[in-house]
C-alpha cells in the first residue's frame, strides 16, 4: 500500500499513483485544476477524467489499468478515518460519478466494502432512480 492519505498529501498521492491523469492535467489547460492544486478542484478533475475514460475508452487495457488504480485510491480514501479525506472522495468524485448510469455501474463493479456503501449513500442522494433494490 502507498502512503497513508491525509489532507496535506492527497493531491500528491493522486498524481503519483495516476500518472496518466497527472500528465493529462499538466498538458491540458481545460482542466480546472491545471494550475491550481486545490484538492477539491483536482479531485473534481479526476472525476471528469474517469467519466471520460469510462464513457469514451472503456475497452482499452491502459484505461482499465488507470481506472483500477483510481478506484483503489478511492476505496482507501472513502473509508479514511480522516473525514476531510473521505469527503474528497465523496464530494470530489463520487457525486460526479452518479451523473451517468455507466459510471455508476463502473463504480459498483470497482469499489468494495465500506467504500461501496459510501458510494451507494451518494447515489441515494444524487441519483435516487439508480438505487440498488433488494431482490
Amino acid at each position: 500500500m502507498a502512503n497513508e492519505i491525509n489532507p496535506q498529501n492527497a493531491v500528491q498521492e493522486l498524481l503519483e499513483r495516476l500518472p496518466d491523469f497527472a500528465a493529462a492535467r499538466a498538458n491540458d489547460d481545460s482542466f480546472i485544476s491545471h494550475d491550481d492544486d486545490s484538492p477539491y478542484l483536482v479531485f473534481g478533475d479526476l472525476a471528469r477524467f474517469m467519466i471520460n475514460l469510462i464513457t469514451r475508452e472503456p475497452n482499452s487495457p491502459q484505461t482499465s489499468a488507470t481506472l483500477a488504480e483510481a478506484f483503489r485510491l478511492l476505496n482507501e480514501m472513502a473509508i479514511s478515518p480522516d473525514s476531510e479525506v473521505a469527503n474528497l472522495a465523496e464530494a470530489g468524485v463520487f457525486e460526479e460519478l452518479t451523473d451517468r448510469p455507466e459510471t455508476i455501474l463502473a463504480a459498483r463493479e470497482s469499489l468494495s466494502g465500506r467504500a461501496l456503501d459510501v458510494f451507494e449513500r451518494v447515489v441515494d442522494l444524487w441519483a435516487p432512480k439508480h438505487r440498488l433494490t433488494e431482490q
